[in-house]
């Protein structure tokens, strides 16, 4: 396909294939710079995928959405976590506890100015991930969206836990 776009420049691929796997799908739309992807259960919506091709409507069939969907949250979720630190975890789910700054400052031995500091990263970073958030609420750096926030990530659990070995143990 790479070598097909390469030879006539401009053309618009459309993959019409039984192969379903993830990275089957984002590599033909990445890599080979299809517009569009069809599995063949779903044969009779490619003169529609046609059509649109032909007057620039982008889409993207529903029979592999869900799976480019899927990678594109796991890539957003593994770039967030490349990016945060374990110090920042630990501060968010202290926070999360309940435990005031001057507190968390003293259980890590790092002064309050640094645990804001380490706030003020956390907020950039979820930044990227709630562009429609009203920012400045979180450049105030209230403790409650952060929480929040970080929650709906899946950086710090909605609830308390405690994991022994291979045993989770939710307190209520």
């Amino acid at each position: 396909m790479v070598e097909a776009r390469r030879i006539a420049k401009g053309i618009k691929t459309i993959v019409f294939s039984n192969l379903e796997s993830e990275e089957m799908i984002i590599d033909a739309i990445v890599y080979g710079g299809a517009i569009n992807y069809i599995t063949k259960d779903f044969y009779k919506d490619l003169p529609e995928a046609i059509t649109n091709a032909a007057a620039n409507i982008s889409s993207i069939h529903h029979s592999v959405a869900g799976k480019i969907l899927t990678k594109v949250h796991q890539f957003r979720q593994n770039d967030l976590y490349e990016k945060i630190s374990p110090n920042q975890i630990e501060i968010l789910k202290l926070l999360s506890q309940g435990c005031k700054r001057a507190d968390i400052a003293t259980q890590l031995h790092y002064s309050e100015q640094t645990i804001n500091n380490e706030i003020y990263k956390i907020t950039n970073l979820l930044k990227n991930n709630f562009p429609y958030v009203d920012w400045g609420q979180l450049k105030k750096r209230h403790t409650k969206i952060i929480i929040s926030l970080a929650k709906k990530l899946g950086i710090i659990s909605f609830f308390p836990l405690n994991v022994i070995t291979n045993y989770l143990i939710i307190s209520v």
